[in-house]
């Protein structure tokens, strides 16, 4: 290229520009493929978003150019030099392309809308007592619609936003990850079904669910009150605490019938303080499950933010620090932290999207479900990771036991949000909320309590481990490779058509 003044400005403000008018595309399809009937106006937010990004890559692209060329030369204004990192920026366009394509960043696309279609389908569904997942049962042909294809969206959308597509073994690209995690998310809601409270039949034959209409939500709460305070006056007489009021068991039969003004009663082993946690913190008239799955991913993003910065630097550190990265590399880490942000809300959305529809009667036990699908997956890449010795699995291991944790907390806090609501203000919410998850006992309470701090001290581990393994770590794979199932860089002598498909 004939070395002119404005040569290398030209090139890097075309770059710059290109760049912001494809994170721009990639913003604001996601914004439309979310919401179709969005203001066609791009909010400002995208466009700060769009601007800090399309500037961080093109600045590091010029730095890694310069330096991969040689500062010295840089600085001392060799013209050959200049010329040639002028000319690495026409090549940006050409590589952010590859970027969008090959780092998983076009499939946000088809999971943004698949992911608003469950949203809707959800909220209507609520509204008529229909769920989402199961199958409907009775109801109008047009609301019910086929069940299997919403089956395959739900854990399609927790495989693709939890795993990568392919992962490489010994020349080969296989989707073990992807399809180990959604089939195991399939057989966890099909067999469980017996253990979901919305799907018990009542006396007249219909399940529980149906009977969560819009208006019921102020009487579901009374009656886990009441059902609080009766359970406790009887408890403090069995005490000698309280004298026994005449008619106990007749106020207790008296809770138990539901639906309200009907002779049935809840099923078997319900309580209605059950009744009260199924239907959650979120009546129909501010969202339903719709407005519970954004405050369940809003809580797991939260509660990700720690984790997802410390695996992002420990990754930078383990190519050698965050001014020793290659120019293709620093590109995709812009893509990483956007994975990173998908990784940690899309399963508090799903966790409450299909709060009703999970198995257990409390929300920890019901994010089980999801986390034990993601460990599945894990397993699934970690055998035979171990027999062919393709790259290290324990940066997997530690997500697997902080999404645990992080979705264990998410439905205990929903379940503290929801006792809010039902006990007095000024009741303690701490006491109430033993009862709920029985751990009143001290064996029971000791063994939720250890498995809490088993997984706690797990992690801390493995942060302390890290310093002792650093020097053995640059003959290993990344965690990009190790965690996402990328493939190695074809700089280190991987395949480029693999570098490409492979994300």
């Amino acid at each position: 290229m004939p070395l002119l003044p404005w040569s290398a400005p030209l090139a890097i403000g075309a770059s710059l520009i290109l760049v912001l008018l494809l994170l721009i595309a990639v913003l604001n399809g996601l914004r439309l493929a979310w919401r179709p009937c969005a203001d066609a106006a791009l909010p400002a937010w995208a466009w700060w978003a769009a601007t800090s990004g399309a500037a961080l890559t093109v600045s590091y692209v010029c730095y890694a150019s310069a330096r991969d060329r040689s500062w010295a030369a840089w600085l001392d204004y060799d013209t050959a030099s200049i010329a040639g990192v002028a000319w690495d920026q026409l090549w940006l366009p050409y590589s952010v392309v590859w970027l969008v394509s090959g780092s998983g960043l076009l499939w946000l696309w088809p999971l943004a809308l698949v992911l608003a279609y469950l949203r809707e389908q959800a909220a209507v569904r609520a509204a008529i007592g229909l769920p989402l997942w199961h199958s409907p049962g009775a109801g109008p042909p047009t609301v019910t619609g086929p069940s299997g294809r919403r089956r395959l969206m739900v854990v399609w959308v927790f495989a693709a936003g939890a795993m990568s597509f392919s992962e490489y073994y010994g020349g080969l690209y296989l989707p073990v990850k992807f399809v180990a995690t959604a089939v195991t998310l399939w057989l966890i809601l099909r067999v469980s079904r017996s253990r979901v409270v919305a799907l018990h039949r009542l006396d007249d034959g219909r399940p529980l669910l149906a009977t969560l209409e819009p208006g019921v939500f102020e009487q579901v709460r009374e009656r886990a009150l009441t059902f609080l305070e009766t359970r406790r006056t009887g408890r403090m007489s069995d005490s000698g605490a309280a004298e026994r009021p005449e008619k106990l068991k007749e106020e207790f039969e008296k809770l138990e019938q539901w639906p309200p003004g009907q002779e049935g009663k809840l099923p078997t082993g319900i309580s209605p303080l059950h009744l009260a946690l199924l239907a959650g913190p979120e009546p129909p008239g501010r969202g339903g499950p719709a407005g519970l799955a954004w405050r369940t991913g809003s809580i797991t993003l939260a509660l990700g933010v720690i984790p997802m910065l410390y695996l992002l630097w420990w990754d930078v550190q383990a190519e050698g620090g965050p001014l020793s990265l290659t120019r293709d590399a620093g590109m995709w880490y812009s893509a990483n932290v956007i994975q990173e942000v998908v990784f940690w809300f899309l399963p508090g959305y799903l966790l409450g999207l299909l709060w009703r529809e999970l198995p257990g009667r409390t929300g920890a036990i019901r994010s089980l479900s999801l986390s034990g699908a993601y460990a599945a997956g894990v397993v699934a890449y970690w055998v035979p990771a171990e027999i062919m010795d393709l790259a290290d699995v324990t940066g997997m291991s530690l997500r697997a036991l902080l999404l645990f944790v992080v979705l264990t907390t998410a439905g205990l806090v929903t379940d503290m949000r929801t006792l809010r609501t039902v006990i007095q203000p000024w009741n303690r919410l701490g006491r109430f909320l033993l009862e709920v998850y029985r751990l009143e006992s001290i064996p029971s309470q000791a063994t939720f309590i250890l498995a809490q701090i088993a997984a706690v001290l797990a992690i801390i581990q493995f942060v302390r481990g890290q310093g002792a393994s650093r020097s053995t770590r640059a003959s290993t794979p990344s965690r990009c490779h190790a965690l996402r199932g990328r493939p190695p860089d074809p700089s280190r002598g991987g395949s480029p058509v693999a570098a490409v498909t492979g994300g």
